[in-house]
């Protein structure tokens, strides 16, 4: 029997997962592009420091990356210019839903499926009030994988 787990999330931790994810979509944009370039050549990259960066310090990073990215790749200009214009109104969201809207575009512009696609999937979030919730359904200990009431 699958056991129903849901977290909210305030408006502040959602925007920053959110932007979060802008910058990360737009840095896996450039990436695909150098490999690209350099023939299928994929660099090491060491792993990020972990740091506490404002929202708006996410923003003006995203913004720089778009700036590098489309100085090396012009292809990019337009992915990389509505990464940047979707991660602006992510920052000015008054309102959950709003923010997750955004969010959801910024899902479709690189096309990564989300829970919009299918609502009857078993994972959703949904906007109420001041707050994002989260839901899913849990897949259970089975150590073989997926119980089959959820495949």
């Amino acid at each position: 029997m699958a056991e129903i787990v849901e977290r909210d999330l305030s408006l502040g931790e959602f925007r920053r997962i959110a932007l979060e994810e802008a910058r990360r979509q737009l840095l896996n944009a450039r990436d695909t592009a150098e490999s690209a370039a350099a023939g299928g050549f994929v660099k090491r990259v060491p792993p990020p420091l972990i740091q506490m960066v404002s929202p708006e310090e996410i923003v003006a990073e995203t913004e720089a990356v778009r700036r590098e990215a489309v100085q090396k790749f012009p292809q990019l200009q337009s992915v990389a210019s509505e990464t940047v214009a979707i991660a602006r109104r992510m920052l000015s969201a008054d309102d959950a839903e709003g923010l997750l809207s955004e969010y959801r575009q910024l899902l479709t512009l690189y096309k990564v499926s989300h829970d919009a696609d299918q609502p009857s999937d078993r994972f959703a979030v949904r906007a109420k009030g001041k707050s994002i919730y989260v839901r899913a359904d849990t897949i259970g200990d089975d150590p073989d994988g997926a119980p089959v009431a959820v495949v």
